[in-house]
């Protein structure tokens, strides 16, 4: 005896289709930068910073120092402090990288009133030079800028330790604060977008400032 269609079929009809379900569209992959050391400096030996050859402790190229004051910092016992010369100086390196991320490690407790790790820097005129920083007060950072004279902060501040390794990346118009290795601040900004000095600055007012690890990198 013939079996009736069940309740799914009728005669002579195909089964249906069940109903189909969009998945959802899957997250761009992350563009991970690949980086490169341009040039580094563990501070080894005593002396000036003038005219001194990076040591290259962490990699890269060979690079020279120079100092828009003599005798601002100095190397001691392999570590960057101030020098004889209370005034307020930038010691540099010549760079062009725009893809950049700049480090330092803050070596011991820093009771100066102001010092600066520079990423990008346009030109030695103060006054005109557009400029990417972290700033450092006593033992705090965050991120700043400088264009044309005027100084601005980009990020909130965060306490640093004797031992942390501080780093400010950019990439295109994307900023970071990074402290050993946690990105603590993203921010999104376009000011300076070009480059050709970077290293450190400091303020005059003196105290204890004791740094190792410089390093720049390019990313691509």
């Amino acid at each position: 005896m013939p079996v009736a269609p069940g309740p799914e079929l009728s005669a002579g009809s195909a089964p249906k289709q069940g109903n189909r379900i969009a998945s959802a569209t899957p997250p761009a992959a992350e563009v991970l930068t690949i980086w490169t050391a341009i040039t580094s400096d563990g501070f080894s030996g005593d002396g000036s910073m003038a005219s001194r050859a990076a040591d290259l402790a962490g990699g890269g190229s060979a690079a020279t120092w120079a100092e828009t004051v003599a005798n601002a910092v100095a190397t001691s016992g392999g570590k960057l402090t101030f020098g004889s010369n209370l005034a307020s100086a930038l010691t540099y390196v010549p760079t062009t990288a725009t893809n950049i991320c700049a480090s330092i490690r803050v070596n011991a407790s820093t009771t100066a009133s102001a010092w600066y790790l520079i990423a990008m820097r346009t030109n030695l005129v103060s006054g005109s030079a557009l400029q990417l920083r972290a700033v450092f007060t006593n033992m705090s950072v965050k991120l700043g800028k400088v264009i044309n004279g005027t100084a601005t902060y980009l990020s909130g501040r965060h306490t640093v330790t004797a031992g942390d390794l501080v780093q400010v990346e950019k990439v295109g118009s994307t900023i970071k604060l990074i402290i050993n290795g946690v990105t603590l601040e993203t921010v999104t900004d376009s000011s300076v977008t070009s480059n050709a000095y970077a290293g450190i600055a400091n303020s005059s007012g003196g105290g204890t400032l004791t740094l190792d690890d410089f390093k720049i990198e390019f990313g691509a």
